[in-house]
């Protein structure tokens, strides 16, 4: 037996067995069970559409070649499906298009697309398609690395939906790709990847690309929101869109900008809500012990600190010495320290966010063995470097104090604190998307009374607080990020 093989893409060939002509798939790994597979007619049958008619296309037998094992059918000309993430827009749009087309006459005739691996996909340009025996599918899938996986099949489909809501998500995942050249969800490892499908709001299309047409945004976002019910016959009625026109249209550079604004604001608050969701959901119980033990130290050392025969920390400090305690005290997250240094409730805010960031840091601390927040003195003091994955920057910093009177001061000084989950008081994320800090020149007057034994800060009034802009990128996390295709589609 004469037998020849020219690499289509994947693991699909193009063969030539007795100079016959046939369309082989590499299963060396998998040959047992592919041979026990091709016994059973309903196994071994995947199907063809070509212009709305469907037929059967099976495997016929294996064959060896060059110590690789091949299963082998009815040859069928096409590139795998994937080959569209390179392609231009119009080309792939146009894919799509008859990739639905050929869903909707599969559908017909009683034969439903679930998850599907682009690179098992056979698409001939001009509307065929072929879709391979399942067990020739898992075959190529199986021989993949975890890497790879995420890459050519996690990231298309969602985990918990399969059949017909399985695909139209899959059509999503595809529209949002070629529209906007981005994938609608990232992931470090297919774990993350799942639960960002599963939980994490999406972004917007016409917010990641202007241009794109608002009613084509809309399509796009109720196929990749799960809870959605979506079919293949509206998905084919809705994907008449695309042959009415392009599907982008013309914005003014102010359009732009707004959208340029409205697209960063929407991304802080979907990455900060997803990561607070998950840790949460995950860490609840954990939380709610630490929460209690802090809450009734508090309260003890509270009741200890009230106590007149304990002093204060404060006791024998000038005022100016108690100031500074105060404000070097909120980047240690001892609260309790602030708490010595005010009386009649003064500082409430600053020691109520130090409480917060105690909790969520000895969270962190005890999963990860570190707080993941960095001391902003320390972070300039060292030029501003970039930091590990998952840390960000929090504190005072360039703290100056001016004496106006006896028990007076103007205490002015630079707050850092991360912007990416919305406020300073919740854990720095670990997602791969870059966290950003904001930075404020602060200028309060800061107000004391000598009670005996100690000076107590009694009053703090914030006359200046003014962004330093723009936020600033702390962290560098490209090793953390997934791989991306090549050539993708501009």
């Amino acid at each position: 037996m004469e037998v020849s093989t020219e690499l289509i893409g994947g693991q699909i060939y193009r063969m030539t067995i007795d100079g016959e002509k046939y369309l082989g798939i590499r299963v060396s790994s998998h040959k047992r069970n592919i041979a026990e597979q091709m016994q059973n007619p309903d196994t071994r049958r995947g199907c063809s559409a070509v212009a709305g008619r469907v037929e059967p296309w099976e495997m016929v037998g294996l064959v060896e070649e060059g110590n690789e094992i091949y299963a082998y059918g009815p040859y069928r000309e096409g590139r795998p499906f994937s080959e569209i993430l390179t392609a231009t827009k119009e080309r792939a749009l146009a894919q799509l298009v008859h990739l639905v087309g050929a869903a909707a006459a599969m559908q017909r005739a009683g034969i439903t697309p679930s998850a599907i691996l682009p690179h098992a996909l056979l698409a001939d340009g001009a509307g065929g398609l072929l879709v391979l025996p399942q067990p020739l599918t898992d075959s190529i899938l199986d021989d993949l690395t975890a890497a790879e996986r995420r890459e050519m099949f996690d990231r298309f489909n969602h985990p918990d939906l399969k059949g017909e809501r399985g695909f139209t998500f899959f059509v999503g995942v595809m529209l949002y790709r070629v529209l906007t050249g981005t994938f609608p969800f990232e992931g470090a490892t297919s774990e993350e990847l799942h639960e960002r499908m599963r939980r994490q709001k999406l972004l917007a299309p016409e917010l990641v690309k202007a241009e794109i047409r608002p009613e084509i945004s809309r399509i796009i976002e109720r196929l990749l929101t799960p809870t959605v019910v979506f079919g293949i016959t509206e998905l084919a009625k809705d994907m008449e869109v695309f042959g009415g026109g392009s599907p982008f249209r013309e914005v003014s550079a102010e359009e732009r900008a707004r959208s340029e604004r409205e697209r960063r604001h929407v991304k802080r608050t979907i990455m900060g809500g997803f990561d607070r969701r998950v840790f949460f959901r995950r860490n609840w119980k954990t939380m709610a012990i630490i929460g209690t033990v802090v809450i009734v130290a508090m309260i003890v050392g509270g009741s200890i600190l009230s106590n007149s025969m304990k002093p204060r920390v404060t006791a024998g400090m000038t005022p100016q010495q108690v100031v500074g305690l105060f404000y070097t005290s909120m980047t240690k997250f001892d609260s309790q320290t602030m708490q010595s240094c005010v009386i009649d409730g003064a500082g409430k805010a600053q020691i109520s966010e130090a409480t917060n960031l105690f909790v969520v840091t000895r969270v962190r601390t005890g999963y990860e063995g570190g707080s993941g927040f960095v001391s902003a003195q320390q972070w300039i003091d060292q030029g501003k470097p970039k930091l590990k994955s998952g840390e960000s920057v929090y504190g005072v910093a360039k703290l100056e104090m001016t004496k106006i009177s006896n028990g007076a001061y103007t205490v002015s000084y630079e707050k850092w604190a991360p912007v990416q989950q919305g406020s300073a008081s919740q854990l720095p994320s670990s997602a791969t998307v870059p966290a950003e800090v904001q930075g404020f020149d602060m200028i309060d007057r800061v107000y004391l009374k000598n009670e005996g034994k100690y000076w107590a800060i009694y009053k703090i009034v914030n006359t200046e607080s003014k962004p330093i802009s723009p936020p600033v990128v702390v962290t560098d996390t490209t090793a953390a990020l997934p791989s991306q295709p090549q050539n993708l589609v501009p």
